[in-house]
């Protein structure tokens, strides 16, 4: 009754340190602990409690009870160690037990310490049940029935002993496994005696020394490891053949090997990716034991790495050229770099830092382009972007000489007062022509020439719908916005740009041509700009293949083309020179449609007056002198 009227006694408190600055004068009027009993095992032991006091105290117990500090002032942590409760003989004698007290002049407070002592399996299974004193058992593991918990017997001279439940350093249960005890070891334990409904045992044991028996592993249990790749060497001594296996799938075993009158075993531990730790369990069996190796491997950092270019643009002339660009990286970082026609890179990858040469062709256009170097990170974790463009902004090629042939101007004053309009008047928007006749259109004032938009015959195409009832196709010009269209266009339906010269077109004359197109939405999408040298039509620019599939009225085959639509808000650029080989009487240039496919990427065109095409940004055919 004693005990727990003690008990009864003791406050809660907080933790806090020790005053070491006041004068401890032994006047504290309120003494407390966060504890009233503290249990030991049968061997020497240390546990810490909370005292709190007003003033100063001292401590007072038994020669084989210590405290650390045994006097101070105010709040304070205290380490309670006992001595191993051994007899005159040496060996342990019986449990017990004392009170203890953290005293001032005025007050006191007391504490009760119980100490286990050791006994044979058999001594502790006649004991009553008591969950205050530990007592302590040594013996052989025969069995483990259960990995988890830890529920396993074990054997003495006196007979066996049920244990369930074991508890590791931090007072955790089921972390049995990675506590390295298996059949055939020594080992001594200490816990409660519990029982239930006859069956008795010791409850929540804790292992106090293991003795290995047969098979040992170096390095022990357990490893922790990093978050990188690595390979773990695993010495095994006392037998001559082990099985390993793994419980994860990022931890692999490999063959053991012989070496220094053991087994070597590498475990091979693959990179943690994610960004929290993990655990697995490896497990050598050998020699009728068995061994594990816990491998506790660090969550995945997060590298953050430089990557940057120095400038992201270069103005350059319009002659061919090199220029560099400088690449900011940490050596972990690689990249590839791709580079737009007309340049040409000293490397197509790199790693770290880099110094890059970019050679440039002669700019052929008669206005300023700009060339593209894309540099883009195969390394994931990069600071800022993964990719970066360094741009070559090249100048415009001179004309050194021109003799303008003709040219017509989109924008809205020329197009009103200085436009002769063949076929109608100026706000006309369709112009009722017949097919194949075309609209015309002649500018006054530089050169001389037409354009016409020529039309096949489409009177006897299925789910062809006329707009008036006479023509196929509408034609227009538009004053206002500047550009001249069509709507309703066909295979086979072309813009023409007759240009007859001021005397004869000799061969060897160099043209110039440039000028700007689009489509609607449902206008034609794929056409090829050609001129006429002699009686061939020739491309006036790089073609490409396509194949028209899916039309009605056509069969499948391969086409050329050289001029696409983008898309309906964008002009697609006319921009070439070409050599004439023969003498003409005219500069011809056409624009043909190739696929009467939509723009908007929808298969065929099925009605004629469905979409537009127009020509902009004052069209002009020259000669040039290079």
């Amino acid at each position: 009754m004693k005990r727990w009227f003690l008990l009864f006694l003791v406050l809660t408190c907080v933790a806090a340190a020790c005053k070491k600055d006041q004068n401890p004068g032994y006047k504290a009027s309120a003494i407390s602990t966060d504890t009233g009993m503290i249990s030991f095992p049968a061997g020497s032991a240390t546990e810490q409690i909370q005292l709190l006091s007003d003033g100063g105290w001292y401590f007072e117990g038994p020669e084989w009870i210590k405290a650390y500090p045994s006097s101070g002032y105010g709040d304070c942590k205290v380490e309670i160690s006992v001595e191993a409760n051994l007899g005159e003989d040496g060996s342990y004698s019986s449990a017990r037990e004392a009170e203890v007290s953290f005293r001032s002049t005025r007050t006191s407070c007391a504490l009760i310490i119980t100490q286990g002592g050791a006994v044979t399996a058999a001594d502790f299974l006649s004991m009553a049940d008591e969950t205050t004193v530990y007592w302590q058992v040594s013996g052989t593991v025969k069995s483990v029935e259960d990995w988890t918990f830890g529920r396993l017997t074990v054997e003495d001279a006196s007979g066996t002993l049920p244990v369930f439940n074991f508890l590791d350093s931090s007072g955790r249960n089921k972390h049995f496994s990675e506590m390295n005890v298996y059949p055939g070891d020594d080992v001594t334990i200490y816990g409660f005696k519990s029982s239930e409904n006859g069956k008795s045992w010791m409850y929540n044991a804790r292992v106090l020394s293991i003795v290995r028996k047969g098979m040992d592993i170096d390095p022990a249990d357990p490893v922790t490891v990093s978050q990188k790749a690595q390979t773990i060497q695993v010495k095994l001594t006392g037998v001559s053949s082990v099985t390993a296996t793994s419980s994860a799938s990022w931890l692999v075993p490999r063959q053991p090997v012989s070496s220094d009158g053991g087994l070597t075993v590498e475990v091979a531990v693959s990179e943690n990716t994610v960004e929290t730790s993990r655990k697995g369990l490896v497990t050598f069996e050998g020699g009728g034991v068995k061994r594990a190796l816990t491998v506790s491997q660090g969550a995945f950092e997060m590298p953050i790495y430089m990557f940057a270019l120095s400038s992201t643009s270069e103005k350059v002339g319009a002659e061919s050229g090199e220029t560099v660009f400088y690449i900011s990286a940490d050596k972990e970082v690689s990249y590839d770099m791709t580079a737009d026609e007309g340049l040409t890179l000293s490397a197509s990858s790199g790693s770290g830092n880099g110094t890059y040469t970019v050679a440039y062709t002669a700019n052929p256009y008669y206005e300023p382009r700009t060339l593209r170097v894309t540099v883009t990170s195969r390394t994931v974790y990069v600071s800022g972007s993964k990719s970066y463009v360094f741009s070559i902004e090249q100048q415009a090629k001179e004309r050194s000489e021109s003799n303008v042939f003709a040219k017509w101007y989109t924008d809205e004053a020329h197009m009103a007062e200085n436009a002769t309009y063949f076929g109608g008047v100026p706000d006309v928007l369709f112009l009722t022509l017949e097919a194949g006749d075309g609209g015309q259109y002649i500018n006054a004032n530089e050169g001389n020439g037409k354009i016409t938009y020529y039309q096949v015959d489409k009177s006897s195409l299925s789910g062809v719908t006329n707009t008036d009832g006479v023509i196929l196709c509408g034609r227009g010009i538009n004053g206002k916005g500047g550009y001249f269209k069509i709507t309703g266009g066909y295979d086979g339906d072309y813009w023409l740009i007759t240009v007859p010269g001021k005397a004869k077109v000799e061969a060897g004359t160099r043209v110039h041509v440039a000028y700007s197109s689009q489509s609607s939405a449902g206008g034609m999408k794929l056409w090829i700009v050609e001129y006429l040298d002699g009686d061939t039509w020739i491309p006036g620019m790089q073609t490409k293949a396509a194949t028209r599939t899916n039309f009605p009225e056509m069969p499948v085959e391969s086409v050329d083309y050289n001029l696409m639509m983008v898309d309906a808000s964008t002009y697609s650029k006319v921009d070439f020179t070409f050599t004439l080989t023969h003498d003409m009487d005219e500069v011809l240039i056409r624009q043909r449609v190739v696929v009467p496919m939509n723009n908007n990427g929808a298969s065929f065109l099925g009605k004629t007056n469905g979409g537009r095409n127009s020509l902009h940004e004052n069209i002009v055919v020259e000669q040039v002198f290079d």
